[in-house]
């Protein structure tokens, strides 16, 4: 966010987001009845996506239809800039989950979990420098809390939260040595950067999936014989 231009900066953001959407919208629809891509096709057909779907647009429809009882719609369906809420934002997104869901395949989750992850370490590292007052003459610097790209600590906490645990079980089933470091060492900096934030709800968040984690990460094979064993 340079101001004026995408300025504020989840207001920016958004904007971008639904141009790009909105373009790879229009290629999927051409897949669709251009094309006859077959294996979309077959997902849309699956009755196991059907109810995941029919949730989906059930959620769209009720959140249209507080749009259309709000007492101010137009603040409803545009958003506060400043948060860029509101029913188009929501509904773009809606759209961006139902998009990934039918086109990637099992195989392409990997890659996109691991650029979501290095796009995280660099929204990290540009916290580091504004936390610690690098680079003054490009990046604004911050005393405290520092909000990295997205505008507010408190969002940055939020961004960087769904990537713990993410980085973290990574770590423990990588058999490579050199990513298992790699990737601990990406959950120490996204801890550390939110740890900086200063974010308690978001502190008190990690502390109760820190607990959920440790009592049911899946156990290995081997050790589930073991403990089989003991028992009889």
């Amino acid at each position: 966010a340079v101001p004026p231009l995408f300025h504020p900066a989840a207001w920016g953001k958004t904007i971008v987001f639904k141009i790009i959407l909105s373009i790879l919208i229009f290629f999927f629809v051409y897949q669709i009845i251009c094309r006859k891509n077959a294996p979309i096709l077959e997902k849309l057909k699956s009755k196991p996506i059907r109810p995941v779907l029919g949730i989906l647009i059930l959620l769209l429809f009720l959140s249209l239809l507080s749009t259309i009882f709000s007492p101010e719609k137009s603040f409803s369906f545009w958003g506060n800039p400043y948060r860029a809420g509101g029913f188009l934002n929501f509904a773009f997104y809606i759209i961006f989950a139902v998009l990934m869901f039918l086109t990637l395949k099992p195989r392409d989750w990997k890659f996109i979990w691991n650029f979501s992850l290095g796009i995280a370490l660099l929204v990290s590292l540009l916290a580091l420098l504004q936390q610690f007052k690098a680079l003054k003459e490009i990046l604004v610097s911050y005393a405290a809390r520092p909000p990295a790209t997205l505008g507010s600590a408190i969002f940055l906490a939020l961004y960087l939260s769904f990537f713990v645990f993410l980085s973290l079980s990574f770590a423990i089933s990588e058999k490579n040595r050199k990513k298992k470091i790699l990737y601990f060492l990406s959950f120490l900096i996204i801890v550390f950067v939110i740890f900086l934030t200063g974010t308690r709800a978001i502190f008190l968040g990690i502390a109760a999936a820190f607990l959920y984690f440790i009592l049911f990460y899946p156990a290995p094979k081997q050790t589930r014989h073991i403990k089989i064993l003991k028992i009889a």
